[in-house]
């Protein structure tokens, strides 16, 4: 069992909102006429969050067992996480993360292995001025450049491409995100994915929030 203690500044009312996010990623099943539909599972995660705070993420496999769970940790009456921790699906710490921030966006992530002083990676952000996240690099131990993620967004800020670049800045693959149903405040909740610019859909993502009322 996983024992938590969470302080946060914007969750001490008798009854703070609670809310999770299902985000479902699919195999494309492809018809006649050039006609798509969602096909099997490949994989779901579920961000949890009390007020506007995300709490604790939860990964599960294709068949919807958890495959690892990242438990955020806050200090004194921050409403940003100091760093967070990594379980396996039994429960077992696998590596402790900690968070710098510039402002109120978070600019780097160093990870280390369970609770130890061991560095495994660090992960550095760039952002665009909306504050959506444009870049996330990745480094070894010895801060040497593994690979960088890029990301575009549209006017609402959700991400409509991701790029997958080398150590060398090379282009591995893209995917862009076709959205096709959007939820009354802008953000998305069903999108197709075309991975380097194909003209057939390989992925379906839906996405689903559910809220409910705090003790």
């Amino acid at each position: 069992m996983l024992i938590i203690s969470i302080l946060l500044i914007g969750c001490k009312s008798e009854k703070a909102k609670n809310s999770s996010i299902i985000t479902e990623v699919y195999e494309v099943d492809a018809g006649a006429d050039d006609k798509y539909a969602k096909g099997s599972l490949k994989y779901m995660e579920q961000e949890n969050f009390v007020g506007n705070t995300m709490v604790d993420k939860t990964f599960y496999t294709s068949d919807q067992n958890i495959r690892g769970k990242e438990i955020y940790n806050f200090e004194g009456n921050s409403i940003y996480p100091s760093g967070s921790k990594y379980y396996d699906k039994a429960g077992a710490l696998l590596s402790t993360y900690k968070f710098k921030y510039q402002d109120s966006l978070k600019i780097q992530s160093e990870g280390y292995e369970g609770d130890t002083d061991e560095l495994l990676r660090i992960e550095g952000f760039q952002y665009d001025t909306k504050g959506n996240m444009v870049s996330k690099t990745i480094y070894n131990s010895l801060n040497q450049k593994q690979k960088t993620f890029l990301f575009g967004h549209d006017s609402n800020g959700n991400e409509i491409k991701m790029v997958l670049l080398d150590q060398d800045d090379k282009q591995v693959l893209s995917e862009t995100y076709e959205i096709v149903t959007l939820a009354k405040d802008g953000d998305w909740i069903e999108k197709w994915g075309y991975l380097n610019d194909g003209k057939a859909p390989v992925t379906f993502y839906h996405k689903k929030r559910s809220e409910t009322l705090g003790k």
